[in-house]
């Protein structure tokens, strides 16, 4: 402590404190000149110990006035206010006498201070205790404590009301300043290298405080409402909206959302462009032909994993595909179905037994084999161009799974060709590029003939509206 009037040290020496003036000390023969209203404090030599014998009781009032101003762990500071003690033992001395013990935050008492709060106790005092026991007051129960509530904090850990993320986006970003000092015995090499860091610094806490605001502004501390958001979008939607996000600093919110739905619309506009190249290559020109289009991919599609599904079971071989133990169950009994049907029709028909087959050839026989091939009838009922077909050509065309509009085009090519040539062979038509081969096993069900035999030679001859088959 110095004089404020004559800068004197009066560190060691009884002193007058202002009680007005703030941090205002003077020593005997200059306090006559201080104002004579003002309120003053005569404090005396403080440098006797109270807790450790190399501390005095004016040094613990500046040590408990240093972590005050400065702050607890900044203890350069402390040991600089105190003065005579090194950071070390400030912060040795401070955790010795205010923190490590068991009467905290009270400070350690020495022995003698033991000794002085002791009370003489009477030898009565436990005879008029057991005698006239002290009244028993009920403190009021504490109310519970309520489990902590789920919310944005235990996701995201912001802090509402400090509006602080723990931890913070760069958390260490304080690491470079924490002991920087500036003294008047610093060189300007110094002094410019101290002010390049903490503008380095402040460029850190620039981010930081730019990216606090992007959360607020787009409200991303709603988990629950983006995670609602979320699941309505399809798997196409999530994973553009992911790989655009990085974006989104870059602009607004509103314009970030125009750009991922004029994306999206994009992607649906070229998906839709290819599904209408595939109708247009496939000859479909309506949207009727393109629904019963998209019924039979998908069947075909059914078809094909049960079929790999039924050779993998015969092969011993594991189905990787979807439902694998429904497709075992569902490929042996339709084997077993189509067994059964081909040993009833050979049993009512007494048919010959197609040899290397094990397959009937009685009336049925042949129908039944390809019906087992081809699996279930296609329904035709409510198709276009369905009213156009005989009760034969809508068994040919269920039977052999054909659309009623693809018959009709093969049936008016035929009938262009016999009207052109007179008459087609069979072997003409095998030979047709546009009419499937296995056409040829269904002659019975364009000819009166209840079954023609496979040897037979078949020439078709032109009418009016029917081919008729002549062998």
């Amino acid at each position: 402590y110095h004089c404020n009037y004559c800068q004197k040290d009066i560190s060691h020496v009884p002193r007058i404190k202002c009680a007005e003036c703030k941090d205002f000390d003077l020593c005997l023969e200059c306090f006559s000149p201080h104002k004579n209203t003002h309120d003053y404090q005569v404090v005396e030599n403080l440098s006797f110990p109270i807790y450790h014998p190399d501390w005095g009781a004016d040094e613990e009032i500046l040590l408990l006035e240093a972590i005050d101003i400065y702050g607890l762990g900044n203890w350069p500071g402390v040991s600089e206010h105190v003065g005579g003690k090194n950071p070390a033992q400030c912060r040795q001395h401070y955790f010795a006498v205010y923190i490590d013990h068991d009467m905290m935050p009270l400070p350690r008492p020495t022995p003698e201070m033991a000794q002085l709060h002791k009370k003489e106790v009477c030898p009565w005092q436990s005879l008029l205790t057991r005698i006239f026991p002290p009244p028993h007051i009920p403190f009021p129960s504490a109310r519970p404590l309520l489990p902590p509530r789920g919310g944005s904090y235990d996701a995201t850990g912001f802090h509402p009301k400090r509006m602080e993320f723990d931890p913070e986006y760069d958390n260490d970003a304080e690491c470079i300043v924490a002991d920087m000092e500036f003294s008047e015995y610093d060189n300007p090499a110094d002094v410019q290298l101290k002010l390049q860091m903490l503008m380095l610094y402040n460029r850190r806490l620039d981010e930081r405080e730019r990216r606090r605001a992007f959360v607020l502004e787009r409200s991303l501390l709603n988990t629950r409402a983006a995670q609602a958001v979320e699941r309505r979008r399809n798997t196409q939607e999530r994973d553009l909206y992911a790989r655009m996000r990085v974006f989104a600093r870059y602009q607004s919110q509103s314009s970030h959302d125009e750009l991922v739905e004029g994306l999206l619309l994009e992607a649906r506009m070229r998906t839709r462009i290819a599904e209408l190249r595939e109708y247009r290559r496939n000859g479909i020109r309506t949207f009727v032909d393109a629904e019963v289009y998209d019924t039979e991919k998908r069947r075909q599609k059914a078809a094909a994993d049960a079929a790999v599904a039924a050779a993998n079971a015969v092969h011993g071989q594991p189905y990787s595909g979807p439902g694998r133990g429904a497709g075992k169950a569902r490929a042996a009994a339709a084997a077993a179905a189509a067994a059964a049907a081909a040993a009833a029709a050979a049993a009512a028909g007494g048919g010959m037994m197609q040899p290397g087959y094990g397959t009937p050839l009685g009336d049925d026989g042949l129908q039944l084999a390809l019906a087992a091939k081809r699996g279930v009838p296609l329904d035709i009922t409510c198709m276009p161009g369905v009213e156009l077909l005989g009760s034969r050509e809508r068994e040919l065309c269920a039977a052999q799974r054909l659309l009623p509009c693809h018959y009709l085009a093969l049936k008016d090519m035929l009938l262009r060709d016999c009207e052109k040539n007179g008459a087609i062979t069979k072997a003409d038509v095998s030979g047709s590029p546009f009419l499937p081969s296995s056409l040829s096993h269904f002659s019975p069900l364009l000819s009166p003939s209840p079954f023609l035999p496979p040897s037979s030679v078949c020439v078709w001859r032109y009418s009016t509206r029917h081919i008729y088959v002549v062998g």
